[in-house]
């Protein structure tokens, strides 16, 4: 009866011999006659990458070794893989029975010699394969590996695994890298310490000396933070020094974007607070509108009336852009009923265009229904003449064709006195237009004698 390894040698031999029918008879793309050979390790003394396997390592066996040399040889006789041919499968598999007889051999010949398999992200793989099955010996090996670029591959998977038990030997590792390779590992050690220990991972994060650097750790710190210890998270960021003594507040914002939505979504009038606290910045006006537009989905009523009692104008503005917008994405009518809950005034006009831009351009009927329940409601008579100019800013031809759609009466008339008072100073003629088309004698006689002298302007 056949041992295992005997099988599998036979397999292998039954291999390498198929493997050599079909590149001599068919796949004359790995193995072309006459072609020149490239040059291997197996030809040099020993692989270079193959003396830094360490002591752990055991040998393989006798009939191990003439395997992997019968692989060797299989491997040798295969042309490099040409610019826009697919990889070669035949390589791929000799490699993948390679590495599981000595991986570490495996894996410095597949990084030395690309050409032949022509997967880049094949030496990972190996990798991956060795630590699902002798976790420690593989990385034993590896943090043995000279510096180099095999080195410098594998060093995100390292500091993958040990950045959950041993953070700062991780980040002592991470300071190898450069470039792509140094961003994928900070992401992981980050993410991994800031599991366990977020606190001291986003102490170690703010020491980095690149900005973007901080910007990638501190994010991944603070998100997870935020899900563990919401509260902690808060405290911590309000530490962040810079924002008083003269440093760029974009430098330290990226990781409270990150906190704002959970901050918002459990304590919105403390996160709006310390945003109105905040050095003025357009990321700053940015983060003041949309935790804003988050509170008022939750209580627009009350994130509204926090926005309209902000004392400082350009803070007011944002915030209740913010609310209106965030109400109006889902119902114009409640966002524009809210408006009208304002004081009359620039803000509420200015509420009112935003709401009333968006809402012609998706559903002009239902705004046609209600500016018309509007001019209708003698309870809000002082908020007109803001509903029209908004309006009218915000679609001027839509507004002209709803009021001459109005019978004639005192809510046409109404409308017709508003918007000719706020076409008055930009486009007097239009303005004396629109006085003259009031049905009540008396108003429009009025409202013609307050316009300014006649000049030229467009008809509506």
């Amino acid at each position: 009866m056949q041992t295992p390894r005997k099988t599998r040698l036979l397999s292998l031999a039954f291999l390498i011999c198929g493997t050599a029918v079909v590149l001599v008879l068919g796949l004359r793309r790995h193995h072309r006659p006459g072609a020149a050979t490239p040059e291997v390790a197996h030809n040099a003394p020993a692989n270079n990458l193959l003396a830094t396997r360490t002591t752990a390592l055991a040998s393989p066996p006798p009939e191990a070794v003439a395997t992997v040399e019968k692989i060797r040889a299989a491997l040798a006789a295969m042309d490099p893989v040409l610019p826009g041919e697919t990889e070669n499968k035949a390589a791929l598999q000799l490699l993948h029975w390679w590495a599981e007889i000595d991986p570490a051999s495996a894996l410095a010949y597949a990084h030395e010699n690309p050409a032949i398999h022509g997967r880049a992200e094949l030496v990972a793989e190996l990798f991956g394969a060795w630590l699902n099955t002798k976790r420690d010996l593989a990385i034993t090996w590896a943090t043995a590996l000279p510096r180099g670029e095999l080195r410098s591959r594998l060093l995100p998977s390292l500091i993958s695994l040990t950045a959950e038990q041993r953070p700062t030997d991780a980040l002592s590792l991470a300071s190898e890298l450069t470039g792509e390779n140094r961003r994928l590992a900070l992401s992981a050690l980050f993410a991994e310490w800031s599991s366990s220990d977020p606190a001291t991972a986003a102490r170690q994060a703010e020491r980095l000396p690149a900005t973007e650097e901080r910007h990638l750790a501190l994010r991944q710190v603070i998100g997870k933070w935020a899900d563990h210890d919401l509260e902690a998270s808060i405290a911590w960021i309000k530490t962040l020094p810079p924002l008083g003594d003269g440093g760029s507040l974009d430098t330290y914002i990226s990781p409270l974007e990150i906190l704002l939505e959970k901050w918002t979504a459990q304590a919105p009038m403390d996160a709006l607070r310390y945003l109105a606290s905040l050095p003025e910045g357009t990321r700053r006006i940015q983060m003041l509108s949309t935790a804003a537009g988050q509170w008022a989905e939750q209580s627009p009523r009350e994130a509204l009336a926090w926005a309209a009692g902000l004392p400082a104008e350009t803070d007011r503005d944002v915030a209740l852009r913010g609310v209106l917008a965030g109400v109006a994405q889902t119902d114009a009518e409640a966002a524009a009923n809210l408006a009208l809950s304002l004081p009359a005034g620039a803000g509420q006009q200015k509420g009112f265009e935003l709401i009333l831009d968006q809402w012609s351009a998706t559903a002009p009927d239902t705004l046609v229904r209600w500016a018309t329940a509007q001019l209708a409601n003698s309870s809000h008579p002082e908020t007109m003449p803001t509903l029209v100019a908004a309006w009218a800013n915000a679609d001027l031809p839509t507004l002209g064709d709803w009021l001459n759609a109005l019978s004639p009466g005192d809510a046409r008339d109404t409308g017709c006195v508003a918007l000719a008072r706020h076409l008055a100073p930009i486009q007097p003629d239009l303005a004396r237009k629109w006085a003259g088309a009031i049905a009540n004698p008396d108003l429009r006689q009025k409202a013609l004698k307050d316009l300014p002298a006649n000049s030229s302007g467009t008809a509506l």
